[in-house]
């Protein structure tokens, strides 16, 4: 059903159309994640180097903030589009699957077998991460707004 300007594309929780509030929401996303796990990469490069931590743990700590990057990127792009999470989700988790694989081809020369294992784990896992964030997203959203709803 069309609204009063005929846009049948306008969603109801904006002006601007769904293609490109979801869009957005994606983009800036998945830009925050990225920024939350190189910060966390930096902090885990210094803790390493102060606490003298053992090279074992390193990609179990690599592993754990690609992760959590993924978990940060979904649940800003489900909160910023407030519906559709799932969808979000999964086109999240897709764009940050085609960052890790392109990532590790592009810095790990050699070992490229070895590492496959690690790089599945992240890839599933963040996934997994972005579905779960971009869920969470949607649901704080709509607490958020409902909160905001019912003391007025």
């Amino acid at each position: 059903m069309a609204n009063k300007h005929n846009h049948p594309t306008v969603s109801p929780k904006g002006s601007h159309p769904l293609a490109l509030r979801f869009w957005r929401s994606v983009g800036v996303g998945f830009f925050c994640g990225i920024l939350a796990v190189v910060i966390l990469l930096l902090l885990a490069a210094w803790l390493i180097a102060k606490f003298h931590i053992p090279a074992t743990a390193l990609n179990g700590i690599c592993v754990g903030l690609v992760l959590l990057g993924g978990l940060i990127n979904g649940l800003l792009s489900g909160r910023m589009m407030q519906e559709k999470g799932l969808l979000i989700g999964l086109i999240s988790g897709l764009i940050w699957i085609v960052l890790l694989v392109v990532g590790h081809l592009a810095f790990v020369q050699d070992g490229l077998l070895t590492d496959s294992l690690w790089i599945a784990i992240k890839a599933a896992g963040s996934f997994v991460c972005c579905i779960v964030g971009s869920l969470l997203g949607v649901v704080l959203a709509m607490k958020k707004q409902n909160r905001r709803y019912s003391y007025g």
